[in-house]
């Protein structure tokens, strides 16, 4: 649903100015220095810093510039001022159903409803969407809670039993194939 109150649209101009703020006073830069890094006026780098202005996105890549750090900083959680996060009402999802005994290729989504940043879900044998090579924007978390997985990134391949994890970059081909009919995982894809 679009934003009719504009509400988180300023809360998030406000962060991102926050944290333009912060990383040009942690570099000791005047607005005048940083406004000849960037090649952008004084007034609106003044503007963006107090949530005032709406910059673009080429305008904020001129400034991560200028700041010595990539534009994703300016706008991701744990960035320089976690501009996307914000505060949000809490929002909770119910528990999945069992899955009932011998049932393999399930997928639950566990996310709660509205979540921006992060999604995650369990999968019972067959991962469904994951079954075959994909590629999409983030990184994944894979936690096998039971039986056994192979997971393929990129033509690495590593077999991961109960208690075991796994971090990579979901931009990098990936899946998941079970190896025993007991396999189940927790798979968390954080920054899509």
């Amino acid at each position: 649903m679009p934003d009719t109150d504009g509400e988180p649209a300023a809360r998030a101009a406000a962060l991102v100015g926050a944290a333009l703020r912060k990383r040009r006073l942690e570099l000791g830069l005047t607005l005048t220095a940083l406004a000849g890094r960037s090649a952008l006026s004084t007034g609106f780098i003044s503007q963006i810093e107090t949530g005032a202005a709406n910059p673009t996105l080429s305008a904020l890549s001129q400034l991560a510039g200028a700041l010595e750090l990539p534009v994703t900083e300016l706008l991701t959680v744990g960035g320089a001022g976690a501009a996307l996060s914000g505060e949000f009402p809490l929002k909770v999802r119910p528990a999945p159903l069992p899955a009932p005994a011998g049932a393999a290729g399930r997928v639950w989504e566990l996310t709660a409803p509205g979540a921006r940043l992060a999604r995650l879900s369990m999968v019972q044998g067959d991962p469904g969407d994951h079954a075959a090579p994909i590629r999409h924007p983030g990184e994944e978390i894979c936690i096998v809670l039971a039986g056994q997985y192979r997971l393929h990134v990129e033509g690495d391949t590593a077999v991961l039993a109960a208690g075991d994890s796994a971090h990579y970059s979901a931009s990098a081909g990936h899946y998941l194939e079970p190896v025993d009919g007991t396999a189940r995982a927790m798979i968390m894809m954080v920054g899509q």
